[in-house]
This record gives structure tokens, sequence and C-alpha cells, in this order.
């Protein structure tokens, strides 16, 4: 199945923690600018980027993810 990463959640995740703090918990995989892009649904993060986000939040996929509709 196909999903897309809810940005809304990913910002609720995140708390009133900066982006440097993610950015910093993930030994810099990525950057602020590319976690504030995938808040705001601009793109979508890469494979190996969002398993290191996941790890930074301590939550699993079907926490922030919701199915892709194909049409």
């Amino acid at each position: 199945m196909l999903v897309k990463i809810n940005g809304k959640k990913l910002k609720e995740l995140r708390g009133n923690r900066s982006l440097g703090n993610i950015v910093e918990a993930s030994g810099k995989a990525f950057s602020d600018v590319a976690l504030l892009k995938w808040e705001t649904g601009a793109t979508q993060p890469r494979e190996d980027n969002l398993r290191k986000l996941l790890k930074v939040y301590g939550c699993d996929l079907k926490d922030i993810a919701e199915p892709l509709a194909l049409n």
C-alpha cells in the first residue's frame, strides 16, 4: 500500500522542539528546510530519512501516514 506522510501529524509530534533540535537528534541526517517541507506537505521524505525521523519521534509509520489515493 502506498502512503503519504501527514505533515500536520509530523508537526504535532515535534511539539515545542525547534526544527534544529530534531535535525540534531537525527544526527543531521536531513536539514531543517527539508523537515519544514515535510511538515507543510511540500515534499515527502525519502525512506532513509523517514526511518530516522520515526526513530527521533519514537513512533511508527502508522502514526504519521495516511493512504495515498490513486485515481
